[in-house]
């Protein structure tokens, strides 16, 4: 949050995904195949054949030479499945004739299907019996949605220089993919991904189930720009946010359930967000209700802020962005958290970096505040944790960027 006076004049960061475009697959399939260049000899003095897959699946097709069905000396033997555990999803004995496909002389297959997915088989020969396992195919069958994916991130100060983007919160059984096809790679669920000098890049998500905007309304991305000075300014958005402009008369403005980023400008606004994660631009002068979802208010130019004297105008916040300036906030109170948060979980996280300042009442006997364990946040940000005590008794929980300068009172 460095002076917003000498940073890059804007930059706009805009994720897309277009959920009626989407193209499906059944039964898209997913293979992990051991083949082995020595077939694995099953006898009563060899063991049983375990074999490892290279990723779970719910489908597997061994191909096995040499064993005896039916008649005199028939061969007898089970296959079975393990989770990554060890714990034992299911069994098939090979002793049955109607499961066996011939593929030629002497050789055929076995297919074993079941709905909990298996990481390793094993393969046993009983008794006397004699045969070798030729081969494993294992699989996934599972459909495929495949929605296209965008990000642009524009400044008009054409001197700075732009970070990659991170990326997080992107629905559980999702992939990403590049326009050439490459899966995108992540550490735990944060992206982090190169813009490369281009102003907008396009992707393909892919998930195993159909989306909806309450799958993807969390989707989160995250971009600094900064120029020859050295002075930078961070741009957040959620995918799919819709921008509400306001003017310098005093207005009420009503938000729907998508996201959206509202700027209700200069006045005394009454700002009602609505369900959705949106964003809110900060005003002392403002009512502000965030409404359902993830809610933000931004803090866009170098102020002081005093909730004390205004968080009875503002409600159901969940985070604090400082990321726009040199700001301080002055001398939090558990009673203002538990004003701005949501009656659920009166949990507030400040975003910023280490030309902020977070003024806390936590030494002496006096203390309101305590320190906890510091938490990864999605945004691959590491946050301070403190906890208090409103006056009423409630808990309250305030989530600091560790960049942020904490100051006691």
């Amino acid at each position: 949050a460095e002076n917003a006076n000498n940073a890059p004049e804007a930059v706009v960061l805009s994720l897309g995904l277009d959920l009626d475009n989407v193209t499906y697959t059944e039964n898209a399939t997913t293979t992990s195949t051991h083949s082995s260049s020595e077939s694995i000899n099953l006898s009563k003095n060899s063991g049983p054949a375990t074999i490892t897959l290279d990723s779970d699946a719910t489908t597997t097709e061994v191909t096995i030479k040499n064993f005896k069905v039916s008649g005199g000396g028939a061969d007898s033997g089970t296959l079975y499945a393990y989770d990554a555990d060890g714990n034992e999803v299911t069994s098939l004995s090979l002793d049955d004739s109607a499961i066996w496909t011939e593929i030629s002389k002497n050789t055929a297959s076995i297919t074993l299907n079941t709905d909990t997915p298996f990481s390793s088989i094993k393969i046993v020969s009983d008794g006397n019996s004699q045969f070798k396992v030729l081969g494993v195919e294992a699989s996934t069958p599972q459909d495929s949605y495949e929605y296209d994916f965008s990000l642009s991130a524009l400044t008009t100060d054409a001197d700075a220089e732009l970070s990659s983007v991170t990326l997080s919160s992107l629905p559980d059984g999702t992939s990403l993919y590049d326009s050439n096809g490459d899966a995108v790679p992540s550490t735990e669920g944060v992206y982090d991904i190169d813009m490369n000098s281009n102003n907008s890049l396009n992707f393909t998500l892919v998930s195993n189930t159909e989306l909806n905007e309450s799958d993807i309304g969390d989707i989160y991305g995250e971009i600094t720009a900064t120029n020859a000075d050295g002075n930078s300014t961070v741009s957040h958005s959620f995918v799919n946010t819709t921008e509400i402009s306001g003017d310098e008369t005093d207005e009420s403005i009503i938000g729907t359930d998508s996201n959206e980023f509202i700027d209700a400008a200069d006045g005394a606004d009454t700002i009602d967000a609505g369900a959705g994660n949106d964003t809110i631009v900060f005003d002392a002068t403002d009512t502000v209700d965030g409404g359902a979802g993830f809610d933000t208010l931004v803090v866009n130019e170098g102020v002081t802020i005093d909730f004390g004297a205004i968080s009875e105008n503002i409600s159901n916040i969940e985070q604090l962005d400082l990321s726009q300036g040199n700001q301080t906030v002055q001398q939090l109170r558990a009673e203002d958290v538990l004003e701005i948060t949501p009656n659920a979980d009166h949990t507030l996280r400040i975003s910023g970096d280490d030309t902020d300042t977070v003024e806390l009442n936590k030494e002496g006997d006096d203390a309101e505040w305590t320190q906890g364990e510091s938490i990864e946040g999605e945004d691959g940000h590491t946050y301070d944790v403190y906890s208090g005590l409103s006056d009423s008794g409630d808990n309250v929980t305030l989530e600091i960027d560790q960049n942020i300068n904490i100051s006691d009172f």
